[in-house]
């Protein structure tokens, strides 16, 4: 399925895992204090994903 939005999606998912909930007990963040549980994995995916993406966008502005 197309969307107008396909481009702007990120890739990265965040599984679901009890260490979320832990973390939220223990209140701390879940890639301080479970940093090798999945979701930890995958909120650091996410911030390289993000990283690359404004990299990309900086540039793309730049050469303007």
């Amino acid at each position: 399925q197309d969307s107008e939005f396909k481009n702007d999606m990120l890739k990265t998912v965040i599984r679901k895992s009890q260490a979320v909930s832990d973390s939220t007990r223990l209140g701390a963040p879940v890639v301080i204090c479970l940093k090798n549980s999945n979701p930890s994995k995958d909120y650091r995916a996410l911030y390289e994903e993000l990283k690359k993406r404004i990299r990309k966008m900086e540039r793309s502005t730049a050469n303007g």
